[in-house]
């Protein structure tokens, strides 16, 4: 299993043109099972490929683990020899004062970190670790906000500098990796409160919509 995700992993990015060698290329690293996947497989082809890769922290200041996960990842990264680069912010004061959701504002702030890192350090992608439950996700979180066509595209493999390159995999399969290769990561708690809509579409509707219409 790990050495077949590691070449579907280097034939999705072939196949979307996501990077070229030599590149220089940033990683968005929670501390979750996607972005810690998204850092061991990029740590194994970046002498082959020779990529310079910095690793992307943003603590959000949302929880009581946050400042812990962004110790652990940054820790990960010294073991590794990889440059880590790490921003915070009050997001929930943002949120307040913006009139935003929680979800919203965390986005804003942590997409602008991505850019001014971008700008600062000459980068010439940013690669996320989303995947297709994310973009099944994605998609249905758009239909239910009533979106046009262009909604049901979901998420771009590649939009500017972002790249996706998990999209080929599901979840269960980069926690198999993940096993397979014993990778530290962190829990989210927030990612099973069901207060945030996006929990509601991945721990009751997609599961509902497996298990009575499509398992696919």
């Amino acid at each position: 299993m790990p050495d077949e995700f590691l070449q579907n992993f280097i034939s999705f990015a072939r196949r979307h043109s996501l990077f070229d060698k030599g590149d220089k290329i940033g990683l968005a690293v929670s501390g979750g099972v996607d972005s810690m996947t998204l850092l061991e497989l990029f740590d194994h082809i970046r002498k082959e490929q020779r990529l310079h890769i910095i690793v992307l922290h943003f603590n959000h200041r949302l929880r009581p683990a946050a400042d812990e996960e962004q110790a652990f990842v940054e820790k990960v990264c010294i073991a590794k020899g990889v440059e880590f680069v790490c921003d915070s912010a009050d997001v929930a004061a943002h949120a307040r004062e913006a009139g935003l959701s929680i979800e919203m504002a965390a986005r804003e702030k942590r997409y602008a970190f991505f850019e001014k890192s971008a700008a600062a350090f000459n980068l010439n992608e940013i690669a996320t670790g989303h995947n297709a439950d994310d973009q099944a996700e994605t998609v249905l979180d758009h239909i239910l906000r009533g979106s046009g066509p262009s909604g049901l595209a979901g998420i771009p493999v590649k939009r500017g500098l972002y790249i996706r390159p998990l999209l080929f995999a599901a979840r269960r399969d980069i926690e198999q990796f993940a096993s397979a290769f014993k990778l530290p990561f962190r829990e989210d708690a927030s990612n099973k409160d069901q207060a945030f809509k996006r929990n509601r579409i991945r721990h009751t509707l997609l599961p509902l919509l497996q298990k009575e219409f499509n398992p696919q």
